[in-house]
């Protein structure tokens, strides 16, 4: 089956376009993103190398499921499965950090 990889949303992901806004709104969505590219460094930092590593292949340089393979040194089938585990821990710190937020 020929599935689409899958990758975190990020808030631009998500973002209306800022002519459909105001000023004061594009501010304030861009201290979001910015605070929670800083909230994922942070848990990253706490995350051991192969995970920052996996994150590193998978979200920033985009590697394919056969590259990230090839440079694990693993099964395509182990990368999804690490891919799930990352992305499972990822969201659930991220929500818990941001749930924080007074």
């Amino acid at each position: 089956r020929d599935q689409k990889p899958h990758r975190l949303p990020s808030i631009e992901d998500c973002a209306v376009s800022s002519s459909d806004i105001g000023p004061a709104r594009q501010v304030e969505r861009e201290d979001e993103s910015a605070y929670v590219n800083r909230c994922l460094d942070r848990i990253l930092s706490t995350m051991n190398d192969k995970a920052r590593l996996l994150y590193e292949l998978k979200f920033r340089q985009e590697l394919t499921l056969e590259e990230m393979a090839q440079h694990l040194n693993c099964s395509i089938s182990a990368v999804k499965v690490r891919i799930h585990r990352l992305r499972h821990s990822l969201q659930e710190q991220l929500r818990e950090q941001l749930e924080s937020v007074p």
